[in-house]
């Protein structure tokens, strides 16, 4: 091989490579690297010389050259000695390099040894030998990838994981490295984590109803009522408030002889009993009469008149005895009688004065 193939071919090597001090390292001069009349020596062109030396370098037809990889730390991923139609850098094999045309130059590595890189999600690390690198771990997303630390940072979540910060619903991110806001649900309680939803609220903040007698509230969640007054009964409920009972429960009043009771709603008096007067009402019930309309009775000489509340009786005569006390009233007493064996004259017989 001659000066000039040679040269060409560490050339189209540091091309490759990547390397942009190749030519000062190698001690090439760049004069050498004449380029016949009228032809393209860009490395990029597939028929030019420049590329041919290229591809018989890497053991490519020399048709193949112009190929432009990607690099990863400035070696090409998929570049000499990789599989032409692969992807990703878990793993970036090299063709042996040729032995160094100059005695004493080393041929450069494809990475430094323990180098450590982020391909997307995928964590590498340079080989010992500098050749390729491999496939540490899989960190879930390119985020995750710490390649300083030469580690996976911990995942915050697991992707797609719903869940329920207070009334926020959120959802971990693609990069799992936090959460991202779904809804807000307006209250912790209305936060449905398991259905990734918000429950529909039960009723409005403040919002009150009757259910009988208890006054309720909508709570503060919106997830239900609660007891705010108990009223004295459903009639008495209003969304306004409870109403004050009329009466309370079961009371009787007595109405002349009408007996009344506070009916069940407490709104108001009800008749209940007629009893025979007025004095026999009570508002325990109507009482017994102790006795009957104009009844008359004998207490000794002392005769006694029902009273007209008919609560019992009250005196209405004083007899001469108690033998002439009669209910129908006092008897006469019986006119004197006549002395027998006495003169007749002697008693109607009138005194003469002297």
């Amino acid at each position: 091989m001659t000066q000039t193939s040679t040269t060409l071919a560490w050339r189209a090597l540091c091309v490759a490579l990547g390397a942009l001090a190749c030519n000062a390292v190698l001690g090439i001069d760049e004069a050498t690297l004449a380029c016949p009349a009228g032809a393209d020596c860009s490395p990029t062109n597939p028929t030019g010389p420049v590329a041919g030396v290229q591809a018989v370098a890497m053991g490519l037809p020399a048709g193949d050259a112009g190929l432009a990889p990607l690099p990863i730390n400035g070696v090409p991923n998929g570049g000499i000695g990789a599989d032409a139609g692969s992807e990703g850098t878990s793993s970036v094999p090299l063709a042996p390099l040729p032995e160094a045309a100059t005695p004493g130059v080393s041929l450069p590595a494809a990475c430094a040894a323990g180098t450590v890189n982020c391909d997307g999600a995928r964590l590498l690390v340079c080989n010992a030998a500098g050749t390729a690198f491999t496939l540490l771990n899989d960190c879930g997303s390119a985020a995750l990838c710490d390649a300083p630390a030469a580690a996976c940072t911990p995942a915050a979540c697991a992707a797609g994981a719903v869940t329920c910060d207070g009334a926020r619903l959120v959802v971990c991110n693609a990069d799992r490295t936090g959460f991202t806001l779904l809804d807000d649900c307006g209250s912790a309680a209305r936060c449905d984590a398991e259905a990734a939803t918000c429950a529909p609220a039960a009723c409005e903040p403040d919002e009150r109803r009757c259910q009988g007698p208890a006054l309720q509230v909508c709570n503060d969640d919106g997830t239900g009522f609660e007891l705010e007054q108990q009223c004295a009964s459903a009639v008495l409920c209003s969304t306004d408030g409870c109403a004050p009972p009329a009466c309370p429960a079961n009371q009787g009043r007595c109405q002349g002889a009408q007996l009344e009771r506070c009916n069940s709603d407490q709104t108001g008096f009800e008749p209940e009993q007629q009893c025979a007067n007025a004095a026999l009402c009570s508002p325990a019930g109507c009482q017994p009469a102790a006795c009957a309309p104009n009844q008359r009775r004998c207490q000794g000489a002392q005769l006694e008149l029902c009273n007209a509340g008919q609560t019992g009786f009250e005196p209405e005569q004083q007899c001469a005895n108690a033998a002439l006390c009669s209910p129908a009233g006092c008897q006469a007493p019986p006119p004197p009688q006549l002395r027998l064996g006495l003169p007749l004259r002697s008693a109607f017989q009138v005194p003469v004065a002297a």
